[in-house]
C-alpha cells in the first residue's frame, strides 16, 4: 500500500514538473507573449480581487499602496499577472504560522525617477535565507516543505524576459520584501 501511494506521489510530482516545464517553453517562444502597455496599478488591482477569497480562507489581509505617478510599462499582461500571484502567494504562505492579526501583505508601486515602475510585495513572515537571501530565485530552492523550488525562478525568468529585475530582502523588522522594477514603456517617462 506504501508503495502504491508513493507511486502515486512521485507521478503527480513529475505531472507538476511536466505542467511547469511546458510553462516555461511557453514563456520562451516568443509568439506567445504579446506584448501590450501595462497599466501595473489596475493589474494589482484586479490580481488582489482575485486572490481575495484564498486571502479570506487564509485570516490574512493585503492592502495595496499604488503611486498614481507610476509609469506603464511593456509586457504580456498573463504574465506578469502570474508574477503578483505568485508572490502574494508565497507572501501568505510565509506567515501561515502567524496570529491571524499579523498576517498582513501590503503591495505598493512607485515610479523609480519616471524611468523604472517598481512593484514591492512586503509581508510580515519568517523572512528570507538570512545568507544569502537571493536564493530563493534559484531553481528547486525551496522553503516550503512542499515546494517545488520552481516559482520564484520562473518569476524571474519572466521579470528578465521584460528587461526587468526582481530581489528579495528581508526587511528591518521582519519579514520579507520582493521588489520588481520594470522599465518604463518608451513614450511613457
Amino acid at each position: 500500500v506504501m508503495l502504491r501511494e508513493l507511486l502515486q506521489e512521485i507521478a503527480a510530482d513529475s505531472q507538476r514538473a511536466g505542467e511547469v516545464i511546458r510553462g516555461i517553453r511557453c514563456l520562451v517562444r516568443k509568439e506567445t507573449t504579446e506584448q501590450t502597455l501595462l497599466n501595473l496599478n489596475a493589474i494589482i488591482s484586479d490580481t488582489v480581487r482575485l486572490v481575495s477569497s484564498d486571502v479570506l480562507n487564509r485570516e490574512s489581509v493585503v492592502t495595496t499602496e499604488l503611486d498614481s505617478s507610476v509609469p506603464g510599462v511593456q509586457g504580456t499582461l498573463v504574465q506578469i499577472q502570474q508574477v503578483l500571484l505568485n508572490l502574494i502567494i508565497n507572501a501568505l504562505d510565509a506567515m501561515e504560522t502567524l496570529p491571524p492579526a499579523e498576517r498582513r501583505v501590503i503591495v505598493s508601486t512607485r515610479s523609480d525617477k519616471g524611468d523604472v515602475a517598481e512593484v514591492t510585495v512586503r509581508d510580515f513572515g519568517t523572512g528570507l535565507p538570512k545568507d544569502r537571501p537571493d536564493k530563493v530565485f534559484d531553481h528547486f530552492f525551496s522553503t516550503k516543505q512542499k515546494g517545488m523550488g520552481m516559482g520564484l525562478a520562473i518569476v524571474r525568468s519572466i521579470i528578465e524576459a521584460h528587461g526587468g529585475t526582481i530581489s528579495g530582502e528581508n526587511a528591518p523588522d521582519r519579514g520579507a520584501r520582493m521588489v520588481v522594477r520594470l522599465p518604463a514603456a518608451r513614450g511613457e517617462m
